[in-house]
C-alpha cells in the first residue's frame, strides 16, 4: 500500500470520530450550570420512626434538631496553630450527627444522638469511632442507638436523662458573705 492510501485511511478514520463526536455532542441535552433538585424527604424512613420516637419521649422537654453538622455543635480548642487548625476542622466539617438535644430556653446544647448500624461494615465503624473521639475530647455527650423498626419510649428517656444529667453543670454555690458584709447587711 502506498503512503497515500495510507494517509487518505487515516484522514478517513479522523473525520469518522469528528462526526461521531458532533453527533453524540448534539444528542445529549446541555449540562445546566446548576444541576440541583430537591429531596423527596428530609429524613430516612429509619430516622423518621426514630425521630417520631424521640419526641414521644423528650420532645416536650428538649428542642430536636436533625441532620446537624458536628462543626456547628463542636468547635475547635483556642490557640489551635493555623495548621493544626485547619487539619482538625477538616476532619469534621463534612460530617454530621442524626439529632441534637437543645434547651429550648437556651438553645444550650446538651447532647448528640446518632442512629448506627450494627451491620454497616468497617468504614462505619471507623466513622463511629472518629466521632466518639471527637465528642470525648469535646465533653459533649455522643448517644447512639441501634436502627430498628421500633423504639423504646422509655429506653430513649433513660439514656437521654442519664447523660444530660451527668453533662449538667453543677449549680454554682451561693456567694459566701464575710462578717463585714453580713453586719452591713441587717
Amino acid at each position: 500500500m502506498g503512503m497515500l492510501a495510507i494517509s487518505y485511511i487515516i484522514l478517513a478514520v479522523l473525520v469518522f470520530f469528528a462526526l461521531l463526536w458532533k453527533f453524540d455532542s448534539k444528542s445529549q441535552a446541555p449540562v445546566s450550570p446548576y444541576p440541583y433538585a430537591p429531596k423527596s424527604h428530609f429524613y430516612s424512613n429509619q430516622e423518621r420512626k426514630f425521630l417520631a420516637a424521640l419526641m414521644r419521649a423528650v420532645g416536650h422537654q428538649y428542642l430536636i434538631l436533625g441532620k446537624v453538622g458536628i462543626a456547628n455543635v463542636i468547635s475547635l480548642e483556642q490557640g489551635l496553630p493555623q495548621r493544626n487548625k485547619l487539619r482538625a476542622y477538616e476532619q469534621i466539617c463534612n460530617q454530621q450527627v442524626d439529632f441534637v438535644l437543645c434547651d429550648p430556653r437556651t438553645s444550650r446544647i446538651l447532647a448528640a444522638v446518632e442512629l448506627f448500624d450494627a451491620a454497616g461494615g468497617e468504614r462505619q465503624l471507623k466513622r463511629c469511632a472518629f466521632v466518639d473521639k471527637v465528642f470525648r475530647a469535646a465533653r459533649m455527650p455522643l448517644l447512639r442507638f441501634q436502627k430498628g423498626e421500633n423504639y423504646q419510649v422509655s429506653e430513649i428517656i433513660a439514656a437521654v436523662e442519664g447523660v444530660v444529667e451527668a453533662a449538667a453543670p453543677a449549680p454554682k454555690p451561693a456567694p459566701q458573705m464575710s462578717f463585714k458584709q453580713s453586719a452591713l447587711a441587717s
